[in-house]
């Protein structure tokens, strides 16, 4: 077959290769059949991975069928795709390792996927056009991408998912209705989750502080109310929280800086909290960027927030803006023992002796996980206006606590905070004046002291 597309028929409209018995891969120089239309290579034994770089240059192809073969790993991500996923298409083979169709134009609704995989796959269907309720989800998912399109249905869809899910992003929907309490099943595994910019309503559930594993909690722009729960305080992992543009109300929980020591952005703007700043935020020596702006608080910046040791070191940490996760997961997490290690301390592991009768009982995966990054972004108010953040996340250190009700002086101690880069505290009743060494601030950028008294 390589040396058919390779060197042959280049003006070729149609290639029909079905049930043939075909083995290995499809070759990358099927991408060279600039001319082709009609491309069937169903009911073979392919296997290995299909990317955008086959179909990169086939801008006229218009039938494309890859049904009843072994592909592991499907990437068609922005390849120009813009009608609808035929049914074929959605009989995925048991062997998936990931599948990739994110950034095209695809229509329609997603069918049932009712396939059972023999391991735990990862599943990206972002930012395309897919809208409507959400069907039968294959029940072995390691990672589920659904951000970016219109769908419209509650969220009781993920309880018919197993346990392994590592990350989940269904932010940039319209997503309606509260977060249903069987999220705290992934408890052992989830590591992100973006439900950001949706029309999610109720409080936010106590059942999300089962989840012990979670870095990354992105709830923005819904419609949460009522008090941050308690429970969030076992979540000793989180990184990123953005609760942002809720009407969450009630105080700012001083477990937050006594328990979340991890904590690099902190982002609660444009909520209902009121209250003064508790000073048990000065413990969280890792945090970058903190955003508390637009809400009802009051009383005086304490002056340990000058003790922010991540804003006051040069290069303090390069690596904020991602979390490692597993996106494909080679073997279900059936049982958890302790074992003695050679050196006679305690581990935990994964029985997966029913997977790999040829290992004997013995506990190691049949295959090796694959592990992915997850880059974090944020909207930060920046010289005026909110802009969004990604990449260059981890090279801003900033603090925005303008829009409150803040009054008091500006302490001295802010000047500690040598890597500061944006301050923002305008619009508050603070007084007195600006801090004598303001001018060690030499990386500030931005700094809006505006209508203060």
């Amino acid at each position: 077959m390589k040396e058919l597309i390779s060197y042959g028929c280049p003006l070729l409209q149609k290639l029909n290769l079905s049930r043939n018995g075909l083995t290995g891969t499809l070759p990358l120089s099927a991408g060279k059949l600039l001319n082709l239309e009609h491309l069937d290579v169903s009911s073979n034994s392919l296997d290995g991975s299909i990317s955008d770089v086959h179909f990169l240059n086939l801008t006229n192809l218009t039938y494309l069928d890859l049904s009843f073969n072994s592909f592991a790993h499907l990437d068609i991500s922005n390849a120009g795709i813009s009608d609808h996923i035929p049914g074929w298409f959605w009989d995925l083979p048991r062997g998936l390792r990931f599948l990739n169709l994110s950034s095209n134009e695809i229509k329609g609704m997603l069918p049932n996927m009712t396939s059972d995989f023999y391991r735990y796959p990862g599943m990206d269907l972002s930012y395309n056009q897919l809208e409507g309720t959400i069907p039968v989800l294959p029940s072995k998912l390691a990672t589920l991408n659904l951000s970016g399109n219109k769908f419209s249905v509650t969220l009781y869809f993920l309880c018919q998912i197993d346990k392994s899910l590592t990350f989940l992003d269904l932010s940039n929907n319209l997503f309606s209705g509260s977060i249903p309490a069987c999220l705290q099943k992934f408890q052992e595994n989830l590591v992100v989750l973006n439900l950001s910019n949706n029309s999610l309503s109720g409080e936010i559930p106590s059942s999300l502080g089962s989840l012990s594993q979670l870095q990354a909690l992105y709830l923005r722009k819904n419609a949460f109310v009522g008090e941050i729960p308690a429970s969030l305080s076992n979540c000793t992992k989180l990184r990123f929280v953005d609760l942002g543009e809720n009407k969450l109300s009630g105080n700012i929980p001083t477990w937050i800086g006594e328990k979340l020591s991890e904590l690099v952005m902190l982002v609660i703007w444009f909520n209902k909290l009121e209250g003064s700043l508790p000073h048990q935020m000065c413990l969280l020596n890792n945090l970058q960027i903190l955003d508390l702006s637009d809400n009802g608080l009051s009383g005086n910046i304490p002056r340990c927030f000058g003790n922010f040791t991540a804003m006051a070191t040069r290069w303090f940490l390069d690596d904020i803006i991602s979390h490692s996760y597993t996106s494909y997961v080679s073997a279900p997490h059936r049982t958890q023992q302790n074992f003695e290690t050679p050196q006679g301390t305690q581990n935990n592991f994964i029985s997966y002796d029913n997977l790999c009768p040829e290992l004997g009982g013995s506990y190691y995966s049949c295959d090796s996980n694959k592990e992915a990054l997850f880059i974090d972004n944020a909207l930060v108010a920046w010289k005026g206006t909110r802009r969004e953040f990604g990449r260059g996340l981890y090279l801003l250190k900033s603090i925005d606590i303008s829009s409150n009700m803040l009054y008091g002086k500006l302490p001295d101690e802010i000047t500690n905070l040598l890597d500061l880069i944006s301050l923002n505290l305008s619009n508050n009743k603070l007084q007195g004046q600006i801090p004598k060494h303001i001018d060690r601030l030499t990386f500030l950028e931005s700094l809006d002291l505006s209508r203060c008294r």
